[in-house]
């Protein structure tokens, strides 16, 4: 009894031990009392914010691992607009110098067209791209767009300028970190569009006929081919509404 008792006093000494010698680590951070696990590469940790929210005045905590932050007061209100440089003091005696990046994309605020009446449901935006719908019939050819992000400043792109948008343009935005580019794809169309749902299918070459929503609240679709497959092991191609992008996973 004695000589297992030993063997586990001795067992966990040398997991402390190994504890001890681990090197330090920002494992979280919370803004505004809200959780985030950050990515870490090379001691550069990166959090990421919705999109839009005003890093200006926000409320800090670094959780640590084996190790102390010197000099940082945690649960303070401060500016993260810009990387924060950071010491941390591990356990281990060893310190090391870190770069935590609170991130949050940017937003769009305003969008003008000149002599149009755009309805903010007609303007798509999302991480990739930024999707306007106008009415049938407007000259793609000659417009002029005002438009404003949040946490972004436009880079290569002039307001107030008539240009032609028949086809896809790319824009990139500086995030307000002052480095970050955001790159978007940027279509006017008449087009209608969306909805996000799958309009039709290739199902191991064929065509369907038709895609029947089943289940409107789970998301369910049956589609209908015209002739016999090997649906056991299918090749599926989905088509979905205009602007809509298939998650490929």
């Amino acid at each position: 009894m004695c000589a297992i008792l030993l063997l586990v006093i001795f067992a966990c000494s040398n997991n402390m031990d190994k504890r001890l010698f681990e090197g330090s680590q920002i494992v979280g951070v919370k803004i505004n009392n809200v959780l985030y696990l950050p990515t870490d590469t090379n001691n550069i940790a990166t959090v990421v914010l919705p999109a839009g929210t005003d890093l200006s005045n926000v409320k800090v905590e670094i959780l640590v691992t084996n190790g102390l932050i010197q000099g940082f007061a945690n649960n303070t209100q401060m500016d993260c607009r810009k990387p924060l440089s950071l010491t941390i003091n591990g356990s281990d005696g060893k310190r090391t110098n870190w770069t935590l990046k609170i991130q949050s994309p940017p937003l769009i605020t305003t969008f003008i067209i000149s002599g149009l009446t755009i309805n903010p449901s007609d303007i798509h935006f999302s991480s990739s791209s930024l999707i306007v719908q106008v009415p049938k019939g407007t000259n793609l050819a000659a417009l002029n767009v005002t438009m404003a992000f949040m946490n972004g400043t436009l880079q290569d792109f002039t307001n107030g300028t008539v240009q032609d948008y028949t086809s896809p343009h790319t824009i990139h935005v500086l995030g307000v970190d002052g480095s970050t580019i955001y790159t978007y794809q940027f279509i006017i169309t008449t087009q209608q569009v969306g909805p996000a749902i799958i309009t039709g299918m290739v199902i191991n070459g064929i065509p369907t006929d038709s895609v029947v929503v089943t289940d409107i609240n789970k998301n369910i679709v049956t589609p209908y081919v015209h002739g016999l497959t090997n649906f056991s092991s299918a090749n599926v191609t989905l088509t979905a509404g205009f602007g809509n992008q298939i998650d490929p996973s």
